[in-house]
């Protein structure tokens, strides 16, 4: 999975494209109980138009996959 997290520019095609955290947290209901789930690359805007940033938004997500035990957690920096 691919995760591109930002509120105004358009998600590249093949990435799965939440705007905030509220529709992360959506994303990670929806795949916690697949086995096979991992997140291949993250790219996150900082700025979001939403209390939290994209830093919070970061440190959600790594621990729900540790809760989830997510098999693979690779997360690569995208420019």
């Amino acid at each position: 999975m691919n995760i591109w997290l930002d509120d105004q520019r358009k998600a590249p095609d093949g990435w799965i494209h939440p705007h905030n955290i509220d529709e992360l947290e959506v994303l990670m209901q929806s795949v916690r109980e697949l086995k096979d789930f991992y997140i291949e690359t993250m790219s996150f805007d900082f700025h979001l138009s939403h209390q939290k940033n994209g830093v919070d938004v970061m440190k959600y997500l790594v621990e729900k996959c540790n809760q989830y035990n997510t098999r693979r957690f690779w997360p690569k920096t995208v420019l």
